[in-house]
């Protein structure tokens, strides 16, 4: 079936897709839950259709567990594993492959030139963004532009969160080591990164000032 994602999600570069579906669930106490089993033959995203998604999985607000695939020319990537982002407790346990990604149908100027492949293995878990504990292991990872271009073998990111509030984070790659303990947020350290990144790839990362609060790294 021909359905108009777009409208119904409220997003406007989400046009359209056509979706073999088989789903099975139920509503407990307000809540859908259930399988899904899903063929999506094409999905038009800012004016770009992607080819051949298979999803296969359970399902509840929030949470997913299953495997999603996609083998278009511009996008072969695979996931499987837990996504659940409730409120009250997250977890994240899940491995993405993504063999091949070319930016370039999507039409949008920033990312006409991107190229990148990699593998991600995340195993996470916590009540909130900042009291998470566990890791995160990206391998081979190519991120190219007509201008820029950067192969890295790991990168390794282990974090852990006591209750007192205090937290540390390790992360080890080839470019960068750093570490931090104390108490924290993670969105503050985001800075420091982007700056890091924009260092290697400058036309993909856009530099990030300083401000007198940001830990530098």
């Amino acid at each position: 079936k021909r359905l108009r994602l777009g409208r119904l999600v409220g997003h406007a570069a989400l046009q359209s897709a056509t979706i073999d579906i088989r789903s099975k669930g139920e509503i407990e106490e307000g809540q859908i839950n259930g399988d899904i089993d899903a063929h999506v033959r094409d999905l038009t995203y800012n004016g770009y259709s992607y080819k051949a998604i298979q999803i296969h999985g359970h399902y509840t607000p929030k949470r997913y567990q299953g495997n999603l695939s996609i083998a278009d020319e511009h996008l072969n990537m695979e996931f499987s594993g837990l996504v659940d982002l409730r409120e009250k407790f997250s977890e994240v346990n899940c491995d993405l492959i993504c063999r091949h990604f070319d930016a370039s149908p999507l039409g949008i100027e920033r990312l006409k030139d991107w190229r990148s492949k990699f593998k991600l293995s995340v195993d996470m878990e916590g009540v909130t963004s900042d009291k998470m504990h566990g890791y995160a292991v990206l391998d081979s990872f190519f991120f190219a532009t007509q201008r820029d271009s950067i192969l890295m073998r790991q990168m390794r990111l282990l974090v852990s969160a006591a209750t007192d509030g205090n937290k540390s984070f390790t992360l080890e790659s080839d470019y960068l080591k750093a570490q931090a303990d104390g108490c924290f947020r993670y969105a503050d350290l985001v800075p420091a990164f982007q700056s890091t990144l924009h260092h290697y790839l400058p036309s993909a990362v856009e530099a990030k000032k300083k401000r007198h609060e940001e830990v530098s790294l």
